[in-house]
């Protein structure tokens, strides 16, 4: 009595569904459709197509069509099962597959941009390096025309000195030869100067020499 009841109860579910209010359902997009040798359910089942199969149209008879699969192989399907649009699922996997390719590469040029900014940051610190390298050379450069400038002075220094020196050096031997010139006639008249007193004592002696015997004559 109790289980009649129940089912009793069970049954009134079934026939009046949440107490009058409509419940919605949806058809489910995946479906499998026979795949028979012949245009008939009176042919025989040879296999079972899933919903997103792609297949080739042969011809049409009575509501069925030949259709060839990818494989070669050819058979009959009802034609209401087929459409020239690309099913949702098919088209959500596809979609998935472009999501997936375009999220390979957005990481892919993620990864590029981090390579590209670790080698930016590389580029950078080197192009600091040099400009640092550059200002050292440009500090040496002004140091050495300083020193060179310096150099330059010292150098025209010591070449005028050197030609003050030369031009000293000439007006001495020029000064010595000179001396050696006033020696030299110096002596040329001390020896005249004694030759001529040597001759006046000559001709003194012999003249007196010559008074003495007038004399004693």
């Amino acid at each position: 009595m109790k289980s009649t009841r129940i089912a009793g109860i069970f049954l009134l579910f079934l026939l009046f569904p949440a107490w009058g209010m409509a419940q919605s359902r949806y058809v489910n997009d995946i479906i499998k459709i026979t795949f028979r040798t012949g245009p008939g359910v009176a042919h025989k089942v040879v296999d079972e197509l899933e919903s997103g199969q792609r297949v080739e149209l042969i011809r049409t008879e009575g509501g069925w069509s030949e259709v060839k699969l990818p494989s070669g192989k050819t058979g009959w399907v009802l034609s209401r099962f087929l459409t020239a649009q690309v099913p949702n699922k098919l088209e959500l996997a596809n979609l998935q597959e472009e999501k997936q390719q375009l999220t390979r590469e957005v990481e892919e040029l993620k990864g590029q941009n981090t390579t590209l900014t670790e080698e930016n940051g590389r580029l950078s610190d080197a192009l600091q390096s040099k400009a640092d390298q550059l200002e050292k050379l440009n500090t040496s450069y002004q140091s050495l025309q300083a020193e060179c400038a310096d150099y330059l002075k010292m150098k025209n220094a010591f070449e005028r000195t050197a030609s003050e020196r030369d031009q000293q050096a000439q007006r001495l031997e020029t000064l010595e030869i000179e001396l050696k010139d006033l020696e030299r006639q110096r002596n040329i008249k001390w020896f005249l100067a004694g030759s001529g007193v040597l001759l006046l004592g000559i001709l003194i002696g012999v003249r007196t020499r010559r008074n003495k015997r007038s004399s004693y004559l």
